[in-house]
């Protein structure tokens, strides 16, 4: 074996160890890029839903124009399908907007001054699109009714859990509180609330 046919061996072999290199770090490269478009396909979809308030009064007391509402808005990039929605008081889930009005400090004079009151039933998996807004529940009276109900809607803990597209779930506790990740969405049926 003279030298000249020893240096092409070994560079032959060199040149398929090189080859090798390369294919496996291209499999990596393309393992690497595909876990980043799936990312980012994610994000792409992420909903953000947040539980907020809205209240509008006049600062006159006899006046008849004060405004209440609770809003679920997704802030987010995609949609959100609302998994459930809970309130509580006390440790006791509520059902629905009337026994949360039941719960409401009253006076005599109050039930019979409002002027209106309005929701909207959502059920579940409902879907919440991308930079929305729902509005659940409203109520009109008079500025001072409207005061002692959006005090009151500080003692109350109400809870929502959405999911997105692919199934990556948030769970907002309380009003304007950043969502936070969840496993899953799960409640026992009984204590969902029914939003009618």
């Amino acid at each position: 074996m003279n030298l000249a046919s020893s240096v092409k061996k070994h560079f032959e072999l060199i040149i398929s160890f090189v080859a090798v290199a390369m294919a496996i770090a291209a499999v990596v490269v393309a393992f690497y890029e595909t876990r980043l478009m799936r990312e980012q396909a994610k994000l792409s979809v992420k909903p953000s839903v947040w539980l907020e308030t809205n209240s509008q009064t006049n600062n006159q007391d006899d006046d008849n124009g004060g405004e209440f509402e609770f809003v679920i808005s997704n802030r987010g990039l995609g949609p959100a399908s609302l998994e459930y929605i809970s309130v509580q008081q006390n440790g006791a889930y509520l059902r629905n907007w009337q026994e949360w009005l039941t719960h409401v400090p009253l006076e005599s004079a109050d039930e019979e001054s409002i002027l209106g009151v309005d929701y909207r039933a959502v059920p579940r998996k409902y879907v919440l699109p991308a930079d929305a807004e729902l509005r659940v529940f409203s109520i009109r009276a008079p500025s001072d009714f409207i005061r002692r109900i959006s005090s009151a809607s500080d003692h109350y803990e109400l809870t929502i859990c959405a999911c997105s597209f692919y199934k990556e779930c948030w769970i907002s506790k309380g009003l304007n509180t950043v969502p936070q990740t969840i496993d899953e969405c799960r409640i026992d049926p009984t204590n969902h609330f029914q939003n009618k």
